[in-house]
C-alpha cells in the first residue's frame, strides 16, 4: 500500500496523510533470520514537531482510533477469522465502525515547564466501552479537564481514575467544543479527498487507524485551533486493492467509521 502511494494518484490524498514511504531493508530478527522491513517516517514525532513549531510546545494529547468493522480479508485463514471476530463481538467496532486502541492526555499549565500526564489508557478502555461513551472519552480527550464528572460510568484504569478524581477541573471553557471543531473540519476535509479521487472503489482500509493528535497547553485557548490539531492515517498492513487482497469498503467499513466519528464529533460541538 505505501508503495502504491507513489504510484497511483488517486492515493495522492495519502502522502499527506499517512507516514511518508522510504523503501524495505532486510534487517536481522530476534531468531537470527533475514526479515524485510519497511522504512516510514514517525507520524508521532513528525506531528509533534509541527505543533511545535505553530505553538512553542510538543506537548500533545494522541489517539489512535481503528475505523471499520471487518478486519480479515479474502484470503485470512478461517480459525484466524473467527478468532478476529470473536475478539471483536459487542464491541463498538462491530455496532459504530471505530473503536479507541489507545489514548494519552496532557496538560500544559501557565508557568509549569513540563506537561502533566491527566490520563493513559490502552485497548482495554475501547472494547469495555459503548458508542455513548465514545461521545464522553473524545470529549474529554479534546479538553484540557481533569475533572472526574461523568466518568463514572466509563470503564477508565483504575490509575487514570485516581488521577482524575485528585485533579480539579480547571480547563479552558468551551475547548473541547473548539477542539472538537477542528477535528471534524480535518476529518470532513480528509474524507472529502478520499471520495473525490474514488479511492473507495479500488482500495479497501482493513484494521486501518487515525491517528488524532492536538496540542495540549493551557494559555492557546482563543488561538486559531485548527493549527492546533493533526490527523494522520496509519496501519496499511492488512489493506490492499478490493478483490483478491481486501473486501470492498461496502463490507469492511473504515467510511462509515470515519463517518460516526465525524458525527461524534460534530455532537460536542453542539
Amino acid at each position: 500500500m505505501y508503495q502504491r502511494t507513489l504510484r497511483d494518484p488517486r492515493l495522492s490524498v495519502l502522502r499527506a496523510t499517512a507516514p511518508q514511504y522510504f523503501g524495505s531493508e532486510a534487517l536481522p530478527s530476534a531468531l537470527g533470520k533475514m526479515t524485510h522491513s519497511i522504512r516510514l517516517t514517525n507520524v508521532v514525532r513528525t506531528v509533534q514537531q509541527r505543533i511545535h513549531v505553530a505553538h512553542a510546545t510538543s506537548t500533545t494529547s494522541i489517539m489512535d482510533i481503528k475505523l471499520g468493522r471487518v478486519r480479515h480479508g479474502p484470503n485470512t485463514p478461517a480459525d484466524r477469522v473467527t478468532h478476529i471476530m470473536e475478539k471483536d463481538r459487542g464491541t463498538t467496532s462491530e455496532v459504530g465502525a471505530l473503536r479507541i486502541t489507545g489514548a494519552v492526555h496532557q496538560r500544559t499549565m501557565p508557568g509549569q515547564p513540563h506537561e502533566i500526564i491527566t490520563w493513559r489508557e490502552g485497548k482495554l478502555l475501547g472494547r469495555t466501552i459503548t458508542m455513548p461513551q465514545i461521545h464522553d472519552v473524545l470529549r474529554l480527550f479534546c479538553s484540557l479537564e481533569e475533572s472526574p464528572a461523568g466518568l463514572s460510568s466509563l470503564a477508565l484504569s483504575d490509575e487514570a481514575s485516581r488521577i482524575l478524581t485528585a485533579s480539579g477541573g480547571f480547563f479552558p471553557p468551551n475547548c473541547d467544543a473548539d477542539v472538537s471543531r477542528a477535528y471534524k473540519r480535518r476529518l470532513l476535509d480528509l474524507l472529502g479527498q478520499l471520495d473525490d479521487a474514488q479511492v473507495f472503489e479500488k482500495y479497501s482500509f482493513v484494521s486501518s487507524s487515525l491517528l488524532l493528535c492536538h496540542a495540549a497547553r493551557f494559555d492557546i485557548t482563543g488561538r486559531n485551533w485548527e493549527s492546533c490539531v493533526d490527523v494522520k492515517m496509519i496501519d496499511f498492513s492488512q489493506s490492499g486493492l478490493v478483490g483478491d487482497e481486501a473486501f470492498p469498503d461496502t463490507i469492511v467499513g473504515f467510511r462509515e467509521g470515519l463517518l460516526n466519528l465525524i458525527a461524534t464529533f460534530d455532537a460536542i460541538t453542539k
